[in-house]
């Protein structure tokens, strides 16, 4: 067994990290305490004598490994060494891992039996556990240095029930307890999907984050697979050995005729739920009232079968089947997302398809079939935790939260591989089968999202993500109420609890009492009353109470949204997101194809003004044919006005066919992503040659056609003054600007929460943007997720902005609070929350800000 010595200032700190070290180590652990002088009045410092008298007392063929906490600890141990004897200074390792982590990670390992360098490694990567507790989103890298392919075999399915889930202690009587087995045993965080990680690792099984309530997978494989897994579950019934608490008395009780299945995620009645009355405060995500049951959403796992194809080609042409029928899964999610949202929203699931085209996933997957001799469903599941690891190690977080797509997507494949249902938890059959309740999960993924239907799904209660994460994005297009970052007290509301859900709010009431109950019946009545108002007034201007106009625009993804969009009442498109005609073909679309499909567009809208976004493609929306090199952080990389810019073919084409459009049609053209006036410039100048090359052509061009920029990068928006003479008109893309002003990716269910509109920083930005467009004479409108929340829509009028642009359900409500705003009182407001220190504080009412 390894040795470890523990050089410190202090002996007392010392000797405490050592007895630490024994109790996560074992009894038999070999640990010597170096800390501390034999000076009266002067006890701190090192004594390279005594660092060596302890290496001597811990000796071990197998080796010392030294820990040293700082400064004069170092040159100690150096000192230390020279005195020993040369044959054993090859065997005595000076690590710089920390010291305390260092130690304890260490001890573990040397416990197991591991090797020196093995002892080394696992105590210089112990930091790796704290950086992903403490801050998840910014070095996701490190929770994944102990990710492993998870071992075929037997599974076991636990809820952490010890009070500080499995932090060092537990996690060392973990990893002890699985590598006393001959089987090779890996753990996953279902809750939080991380994983899986190696159950020989204490860094490993640290870095998960697993916590109080939290649910996690055990696979083993080898002789002793199930003899490891009963020892596990035997530790984790006597919480992992941790002291035990009480159970909570009637506060956290259940209804009597309640059952919790471990399966569906929900802690015994010992775990801490939330008790009856509590209001979990979350962010609102779509607007209305549900009050309905519980209906936890949990995926189920998927075993794969172990073994050899009996038949190497008909396990290839299997698989070949399983893709061809999750592709057109996929596609019909993605026609009844559109059927029932719109275009836009259901494009999310063209990159589902991608996944099902990718060679590096089709390329191992097939591989392993023909020539490593997996059966298709163990290729495909080793091809899948491959694409998704690489994911994974990207810089970028929404490129790294795209893991969880391929590992969805892959789980749809084995479904049909296997003949599996589809069955995403079990609540989804009284769901389907017409049992009205509320979802609770911990994300919603856009398939599972897609799945919804809104005449049994009463409301939708997410405890991570963001307003603008996929699933709150569907939930809202498709009228569902919705509350997201909710948080994992959530998680612990078992199947059948009542809830009284507040979409606007961003409240849930867990078995709320009968006094709540009725108060949210009458708003949900009294909402009902004010939608059918709204609706019956939605084709009426939008006039403030004291006289201003605002136009009230749409945003569309195609000719299939504009009927939409009219009926809602919208006075024009004021974003057409061009990227429908790019995503849905097999190669970029032609000038001629594209002016067809504009010219539907404008026809459908009347007369009505038309504002086209050039192709804003990049980041979360590849175009295969474009051979673009994958980047470590598109967000940031080549998309926008920047791909436009690089393919100018691609973007005069474009231009050339809205020209065309914009002859006999009012019709606008906008530049997405822009961050520098340079950018401005020479797109303008792309587009005077399209004019001229039209008319060159014998083509009506229109006599003038206005040119906007999309205002999302804060440097734009910090700049605004030097765009002013350039452009005609503003778009806040409150989105985007958003997340790039808080460094907060919305596509990361970790940190989505931070890329709040509201968020002071962000109205700053648009206060400036809007006083310099007034200044010059130019319009600014608002067409993100802001300009559609009724709360947002006062501050924005207030803070000088004109025109508002929102998908078309929201339409009628938004026209109702601009009725109901006047602009004077708007920007008093405007004034008090700029002034704010929070989103928070934005979003208090006023009385209490």
């Amino acid at each position: 067994m390894v040795g470890l010595v523990l050089v410190c200032h202090s002996a007392k700190l010392a000797e405490g990290v050592a007895e630490l070290a024994v109790q996560v180590g074992g009894e038999s652990l070999r640990v010597g305490a170096a800390g501390g002088l034999d000076q009266p009045g002067s006890p701190l410092g090192t004594d390279a004598v005594r660092v060596a008298r302890a290496i001597e007392d811990v000796w071990s063929e197998d080796g010392v490994l030294v820990l040293m906490d700082l400064g004069s600890a170092v040159l100690s141990a150096e000192m230390a060494l020279e005195m020993l004897p040369e044959e054993r200074r090859e065997s005595i390792l000076l690590t710089e891992a920390p010291f305390v982590e260092g130690a304890v990670a260490a001890a573990v390992a040397a416990g197991l039996g591991d090797s020196l360098e093995k002892v080394a490694v696992e105590a210089r990567g112990a930091l790796a556990a704290k950086a992903a507790h403490l801050a998840p989103q910014a070095d996701e890298g490190a929770t994944r240095a102990g990710t492993v392919q998870a071992p075929p075999g037997p599974t076991l399915r636990l809820t952490v029930e010890n009070a500080s889930g499995l932090h060092a202690r537990p996690a060392a009587r973990f990893v002890r307890t699985a590598a006393g087995f001959e089987a090779d045993v890996s753990v996953s965080n279902i809750t939080t999907e991380r994983g899986p990680a190696s159950a020989r690792s204490l860094n490993a099984v640290a870095t998960l984050g697993v916590r109080r309530g939290d649910q996690i997978l055990v696979r083993a494989s080898g002789p002793q697979a199930e003899e490891a897994l009963a020892a596990i579950r035997r530790l984790a019934d006597d919480d992992f050995g941790d002291p035990r608490e009480a159970c909570p008395q009637a506060g956290a009780k259940v209804r009597e005729d309640q059952s919790v299945p471990a399966e569906a995620g929900v802690a015994p009645l010992c775990d801490p739920a939330p008790a009856p009355g509590s209001v979990l405060t979350g962010l609102p995500a779509s607007p209305g009232i549900a009050i309905g049951e519980a209906r936890p959403l949990w995926a189920a796992p998927i075993e794969v079968p172990e073994g050899p194809p009996q038949d190497r080609a008909a396990d290839l042409a299997a698989l070949e089947r399983a893709l061809i029928a999750t592709a057109g899964d996929i596609r019909r999610a993605r026609a009844s997302v559109a059927g029932r949202a719109s275009a836009y929203d259901a494009a999310i699931f063209d990159a589902h398809l991608l996944f099902l085209e990718d060679e590096a996933l089709l390329g191992p997957a097939r591989e392993g079939v023909m020539q490593d001799g997996k059966n298709a469903a163990q290729a495909w599941a080793a091809a899948v935790f491959a694409a998704a690891a690489t994911w994974e190690t990207l810089a970028d977080p929404y490129q790294r939260a795209r893991a969880a797509d391929v590992r969805s997507v892959g789980d749809q494949v084995l479904r049909h591989l296997l003949d599996l249902p589809a069955d995403f938890g079990p609540s989804s059959a009284g769901l389907d089968s017409g049992a009205l309740g509320i979802v609770v999960a911990p994300d919603l993924t856009p398939a599972e999202a897609a799945r919804l239907d809104p005449a049994h799904v009463l409301g939708v209660a997410c405890a991570f993500g963001g307003p603008t994460s996929h699933g709150a994005i569907l939930a809202r297009s498709l009228g569902i109420p919705a509350v997201v970052g909710a948080g994992r007290a959530l998680l612990r509301v078992a199947d059948g609890i009542p809830l009284a859900l507040d979409g606007e709010a961003g409240t849930i009431t867990v078995d709320p009492p009968a006094a709540t109950i009725l108060a949210f019946e009458g708003r949900r009545a009294r909402r009902a009353r004010e939608e059918a108002e709204a609706q019956a007034r939605a084709h009426l201007p939008a006039v403030t109470r004291d006289g201003t106009v605002v136009p009230v625009y749409a945003n569309v993804a195609g000719p299939e949204d504009v009927r939409a969009a009219v009926a809602a009442g919208a006075d024009g498109v004021g974003l057409l997101r061009t990227e429908f005609l790019f995503l849905a073909a097999d190669h970029p679309p032609s000038e001629d194809e594209q002016e067809r499909a504009y010219r539907v567009v404008a026809e459908g809208l009347g007369g009505r003004p038309l504002t086209v976004r050039t192709l804003d493609a990049g980041a979360d929306k590849q175009l295969s044919y474009l051979h673009l090199e994958r980047e470590q952080n598109p967000s940031l990389g080549l998309r926008g006005i920047r791909l436009g810019l690089s393919r100018p073919e691609l973007l005069t084409g474009q231009l050339r066919a809205v020209l065309r459009v914009a002859a006999d049609h009012p019709v606008r053209v906008m530049f997405p992503m822009v961050a520098t006036v340079d950018e401005v410039r020479r797109a303008r100048e792309l587009l005077d040659e399209a004019r001229a090359s039209l008319v060159e052509a014998g083509l009506a061009v229109p006599g003038r056609c206005d040119v906007g920029i999309m205002v999302e990068v804060p440097a734009a928006a910090l700049m605004i003054e030097t765009f002013v003479p350039h452009v005609d008109f503003f778009s806040l893309g409150t989105n985007d600007l958003a997340q790039y002003v808080l460094a907060a990716d919305r596509g990361n269910a970790e940190v989505a929460a931070l890329a709040d509109g509201l968020h002071p920083a962000v109205l700053r930005l648009i206060d400036r943007v809007a006083r310099a467009a007034a200044e010059g004479g130019q319009s600014v409108a608002a067409c993100g997720e802001l300009a559609g929340d009724p709360l947002a829509i006062p501050l924005l009028l207030g803070l000088g902005v004109a025109e508002l642009s929102m998908a078309p359900a929201r339409i009628p409500a938004a026209k109702q609070v601009v009725r109901a705003t006047d602009v004077a009182a708007a920007r008093r407001l405007a004034g008090e929350v700029l002034a704010a220190a929070s989103a928070g504080e934005v979003r208090r009412p006023a009385g209490r800000r």
